[in-house]
């Protein structure tokens, strides 16, 4: 970009609603998070009803068990 000599113009942003959006996005991810725990415990519950041994995953791979 070429220097023109005028100052930059700043945009003022809207702190609020960008706030809001944080906070939508992280309501979804724990929606999501908590979705994806329900299907792994099912997937093991299959495993384990048909006898099939669960995979050994290392430990950063394990499941967290939420405490609710």
């Amino acid at each position: 970009m070429a220097d023109t000599g005028k100052p930059a113009e700043l945009k003022v942003l809207d702190v609020p609603s960008h706030i809001a959006a944080l906070e939508a996005i992280d309501r979804r991810q724990d929606e999501i998070l908590a979705q994806l725990d329900a299907l792994n415990d099912r997937i093991l519950a299959a495993l384990k009803e048909n006898g099939v041994a669960p995979p050994k995953l290392p430990p950063q791979f394990q499941p967290k068990k939420s405490a609710a």
